[in-house]
């Protein structure tokens, strides 16, 4: 139905929403100093990288993807109809695979990298995200995960983290995650003598496990690349033992002038699809714990800055930067909080208990 120019200009409009909206300006805030509206133009400079190449066809493209019915113009501005968000769901969900297969095995043959892990997160577990040991250490400890169980690890990564938690309780884990050749390295590079580890490639979107299959289910940062929070959540309940147990790590955002409520726990993408499928949880708010992680990642990353690029992994820092300097900024104009769930499965209503973690 579509050519290449055109999923690729729908995986660029459907990044550009995902960014908090100015309703005043109808501009897509990037970061501080770059706004981007969802005009021709505002597209075509937002998704230079994915649509140089196509600059000729563009405008046609365009043009091509409202007749089709996946895009609507409307006073110059361009949306993406539901047919279109999914096709672009799609393209940019195969972009971020493609990355992160670049992007963890470099990082994880870097020795600055192994280094900017021991000083941020206080062990090299090959971390991309916020998790530092306090946290995973804390998850480990309110979950008391048995030699006998089975544990599945929702977006495994390098599998360091889960190779982690087989060692220091026991269990036997098996670890899924979407991109292939990250999955193949954590296959060939990690070990345990406790437990058993096993990794492939999955979708979490598409889940394909024997209900109650699992006595628990981990999920580190990984729910942000969900479609339907309610269909997954309902899937996890379903794989879970009765008795099972879930714990998610995440960090949810608003937009500037959408109320603080948003923000709450179980106010949340995790903490109103936890409630729609009747499963209790109680909440830790990490939020500033992880600022001290993001700032420790933001001045370590400064510091070996010259390692990073003399290795040829420039961008590996750079990126740590950029993105540590935006989230801070959200965190301290209250437009995020980072929050771990425990879920335990019962036939109960949903409820939470939030505690605040130093």
């Amino acid at each position: 139905m579509c050519n290449g120019i055109e999923k690729a200009i729908l995986g660029v409009v459907g990044s550009l929403v995902e960014y908090p909206l100015d309703a005043e300006t109808d501009e897509f805030i990037i970061n501080e100093q770059l706004r981007i509206k969802p005009s021709s133009e505002g597209i075509m400079k937002f998704g230079n990288k994915r649509l140089k190449d196509f600059e000729e066809e563009y405008e046609s493209s365009l043009n091509s993807l409202v007749s089709k019915g996946l895009l609507k113009l409307k006073d110059n501005f361009y949306e993406l109809t539901e047919e279109g968000k999914a096709i672009g769901f799609d393209v940019r969900n195969q972009w971020l695979v493609d990355f992160y297969n670049d992007f963890l095995l470099r990082s994880a043959e870097s020795e600055t990298h192994a280094i900017f892990c021991e000083k941020v997160f206080g062990k090299n577990l090959c971390q991309y995200n916020v998790l530092d040991m306090e946290q995973l250490d804390t998850m480990l400890d309110m979950m008391n995960l048995q030699p006998n169980q089975l544990v599945l690890d929702i977006g495994c990564g390098l599998g360091k983290i889960t190779e982690y938690i087989a060692e220091k309780t026991g269990v036997s884990l098996i670890g899924i995650d979407n991109a292939s050749k990250v999955v193949e390295w954590a296959q060939k590079n990690t070990k345990t003598n406790r437990g058993e580890l096993s990794f492939q490639v999955g979708d979490l979107n598409k889940m394909e496990f024997f209900k109650e299959k699992f006595d628990a289910i981990i999920a580190i940062d990984s729910l942000y690349y969900v479609k339907d929070f309610n269909r997954v959540l309902q899937k996890m309940k379903e794989i879970l033992k009765p008795d099972g147990q879930i714990g998610i790590f995440y960090a949810q955002g608003r937009k500037p002038k959408e109320s603080l409520e948003k923000i709450n726990p179980e106010k949340t993408k995790v903490g109103l699809a936890l409630v729609e499928n009747g499963l209790q949880f109680d909440t830790i708010d990490f939020t500033k714990n992880g600022r001290g992680v993001l700032v420790r990642e933001l001045t370590t990353a400064q510091e070996l800055e010259v390692k990073f690029k003399e290795e040829g992994n420039h961008d590996l820092c750079q990126q740590r930067i950029v993105q540590s300097k935006d989230q801070i900024q959200r965190i301290d104009k209250k437009l995020e909080r980072r929050y771990f769930y425990h879920v335990q499965k019962t036939t109960n209503n949903a409820f939470f208990l939030e505690e605040e973690k130093n």
